[in-house]
């Protein structure tokens, strides 16, 4: 009885990490997203520490890793490094909305062999 109580507080914690996972790899795709937006609309030349946008994305990125961080404290490294790979297909959306960049089948080939 007691190690079946042990294994349901140990799926629900690895639910949590996996969820806290997430949400981080989606605020470190926004914050890579902004720190490119920054770099492609400094026309000035005006050292990266001086453009908010850079910083926004600074802090969003290092928020990001700590909630990875925090994750790997719910649930074992095998299930929270994978989804990572979220990551990727979140930075590939807020890409082609945010920076414009071109979306190419290869792209969603790639995407899928991911998911």
């Amino acid at each position: 009885i007691f190690l079946m109580a042990d294994e349901e507080e140990q799926s629900s914690a690895s639910w949590i990490g996996v969820v806290i996972a997430v949400i981080a790899n989606f605020l470190i795709s926004i914050s890579l997203n902004l720190q490119k937006h920054a770099h492609n609309t400094n026309t000035k030349n005006k050292a990266y520490v001086k453009l908010p946008w850079w910083w926004c994305g600074t802090i969003l990125n290092a928020l990001g890793e700590g909630g990875n961080l925090m994750a790997y404290g719910f649930a074992p490294a095998s299930v929270v490094t994978p989804t990572g790979a979220v990551g990727v297909v979140f930075n590939a959306i807020f890409a082609s909305l945010v920076l414009k960049e071109q979306f190419r089948v290869v792209d969603a080939i790639g995407l899928v062999c991911i998911i």
